[in-house]
């Protein structure tokens, strides 16, 4: 299958069914005034961003291009002499077979790149610590991203790890509809404050998953976001640790963050603390 003709034969259908939440909100409404607040926000200020551990942000930024988990066990493969498949497995562990029949399921399956869509804040973090956030033109390659309601492992895989295709076909949206697809979904959570919609929108909790297949480079990234809390754990291990034994993964992940902070400058990337 196509994932992205499939999003793009459901813009008619993501059209009408906002189209018909508007119509069933009175004018008056605060609802209403937050509904298009929302999507506004959304066309405005929404990007792709893709949260990275340490080590993974520091080798996109020195090599110059991120990896997907096939690149990434194909480099290592040509390494070791170990299968790919080897070393997906690993990597992957129980999530393996989903992945795959995610993957699988659709042409240039094996060349999707994943992230979420943004408009502040730090990203998923339990992806990693930082949020690479692109810029807004991203991806250009013609194709767009897909968005989808969720983490695709977790909506759109059976627990028998069949893809539950009605679901995803009834969810896939393109780049220039994913307003609608985040209304349809957060639509009876807007009466919180606006300044929270960033994070109802995008955390560990739950996020709207992009994919897309365009090479991401250095290039394309408009900025690198990171909390506070995690930026300062990781200034203490790299600056306010010298008086104190440091274990290896300590230490390690003390010179990836200095890493990261040599590269940005000279890439003309900022780290914002948020």
């Amino acid at each position: 299958m196509d994932l992205f003709e499939i999003a793009r034969e459901n813009i008619a259908a993501l059209e009408r069914r906002t189209a018909e939440m508007h119509a069933h909100c009175p004018a008056g409404d605060p609802l209403a005034a937050a509904m298009i607040a929302f999507t506004d926000l959304i066309r405005t200020a929404g990007r792709i961003s893709i949260n990275m551990r340490p080590w993974v942000l520091s080798r996109f930024l020195s090599r110059g291009h991120y990896q997907n988990i096939y690149d990434w066990a194909a480099e290592i493969a040509a390494l070791c002499g170990r299968p790919r498949d080897a070393l997906l497995a690993e990597k992957l562990g129980s999530y393996l077979t989903a992945r795959r029949t995610f993957d699988d399921a659709f042409a240039d399956g094996l060349c999707f790149r994943y992230g979420a869509l943004n408009v502040g804040g730090a990203g998923p973090s339990r992806y990693g610590q930082f949020c690479i956030v692109a810029r807004p033109e991203y991806p250009d390659d013609g194709r767009g991203a897909v968005y989808l309601a969720g983490d695709s492992l977790s909506l759109y895989i059976t627990p028998q790890d069949g893809l539950r295709e009605d679901r995803l076909r009834q969810d896939a949206t393109p780049q220039t509809h994913c307003h609608c697809l985040a209304l349809l979904k957060h639509h009876g959570d807007l009466d919180r404050p606006a300044d929270a919609w960033p994070f109802l929108l995008c955390s560990d909790d739950d996020y709207l998953e992009a994919i897309f297949v365009a090479p991401f480079t250095p290039a394309q990234v408009q900025e690198v976001r990171i909390a506070a809390a995690e930026q300062q754990t990781l200034w203490e291990l790299a600056f306010d640790s010298f008086s104190r034994k440091l274990d290896a993964g300590e230490r390690a992940l003390g010179q990836d963050f200095v890493d990261v902070l040599t590269l940005l400058p000279e890439l003309s990337l900022n780290l914002v603390e948020v």
